[in-house]
């Protein structure tokens, strides 16, 4: 019988530009659903309406998880994958172990503001900054929220990230452990944070904290020419 298999979202921002959401009913995955759309509807943006005639000429979509399927279509339809985020994860009881993870204080957004370098760092959740010398090195977005991992346990969420333009990656370790120190005192047992693969200093400092890959997240983006 004939049943919705697919659901597409676009949102658009404005300027011709906009974002993909889709999401496959999980009976019907696998079997080329994504595939048959894009061979149905095509791929130009350049349309005067845009794709689909939505107005979106430059059209994003991520995708969790860089499933094979992902790579399969980006190769196939010739989709550049431009971004790629991981999804990084550890436990924290580790910090026990560390000798004396630093300790992190609460920080107004007022504060950060006032530091320039850290005035982007998230405040949607409380932050915490890490001082050395009296100065504000580094600072840190975190989400108590209870994440579940089937191997961490209940996880915080490290929102973003922001360090003094002196900082090294000694400090980036060390806010990266005062965030895990932090979260196991709130009854976390694991602490996920997503990275830019191409922030090559967070990535080593990630390393550094004994974060390990979870998975990986790819922007795909069409672009055309109104």
């Amino acid at each position: 019988p004939e049943r919705i298999a697919a659901l597409l979202r676009i949102t658009a921002s404005g300027d011709g530009f906009g974002e993909a959401a889709l999401v496959v009913d999980p009976a019907l995955r696998s079997i080329g659903i994504v595939t048959l759309l894009l061979e149905r509807v095509g791929l130009d943006t350049s349309a005067p309406g845009g794709w689909l005639d939505t107005g979106v000429h430059t059209l994003t979509a991520w995708a969790q998880g860089n499933h094979p399927a992902t790579g399969r279509i980006s190769n196939r339809f010739l989709i550049p994958r431009t971004r790629r985020v991981w999804k990084l994860i550890r436990a924290t009881d580790s910090v026990e172990d560390a000798a004396g993870a630093p300790v992190l204080e609460p920080i107004s957004a007022s504060a950060l503001d006032d530091l320039g370098w850290a005035s982007r760092l998230s405040t949607t959740v409380a932050c915490h900054a890490l001082r050395e010398g009296g100065r504000v090195i580094g600072a840190v977005a975190l989400d108590l929220a209870p994440v579940l991992s089937e191997e961490f346990g209940c996880c915080a969420t490290v929102r973003s990230v922001a360090n003094a333009p002196n900082a090294d990656a000694r400090h980036r370790r060390q806010l990266l452990n005062g965030a895990a120190a932090i979260a196991h005192e709130a009854c976390r047992t694991g602490l996920i944070i997503h990275v830019d693969s191409d922030d090559s200093r967070l990535v080593n400092a990630c390393r550094l904290a004994d974060f390990q890959h979870d998975r990986t997240d790819v922007l795909l983006q069409l672009v055309g020419h109104a």
